[in-house]
């Protein structure tokens, strides 16, 4: 992780983290691992008061950071909460089949531009590093 976190910032992406987990727990880990230097931005549901796929959760990560959707990825690992969330406020969406994900069983379910159904995190580069 640390090694796509570093070459998106070498090809000065920015990288924002939108999460529904809880920030009492999130953040620590993200430090503990040595990544949250690489956000330019972390937004958590618990302490936003809304959660993915709620539209609203996504605008106002794109308020608060003013962004423009058209230069947007969402990259996710649920096709519910990430990738319909992101298609609803007009995001392009990068979904990656983990061991974690809910269960897909037609790929043609997930509403997203581009899709790793095999979990290798570093096919990410090939689509946000072109």
């Amino acid at each position: 992780m640390i090694d796509l976190l570093s070459s998106l910032k070498a090809a000065d992406k920015k990288i924002y983290l939108l999460s529904n987990a809880q920030e009492s727990f999130t953040v620590p880990e993200m430090e503990e691992l040595g990544i949250l230097r690489f956000f330019d931005g972390v937004m958590i549901s618990s302490q936003e008061k809304v959660c993915k796929p709620q539209q609203a959760f996504f605008e106002r990560l794109i308020e608060k950071y003013r962004l423009d959707k058209k230069d947007c990825i969402m990259i996710g690992n649920d096709k519910n909460s990430d990738m319909m969330g992101a298609k609803q406020v007009g995001i392009d969406g990068l979904y990656i089949h983990q061991e974690i994900s809910p269960p897909v069983e037609d790929e043609s379910e997930i509403c997203a531009k581009w899709k790793i159904m095999d979990g290798d995190v570093y096919k990410i580069k090939e689509y946000v590093l072109r």
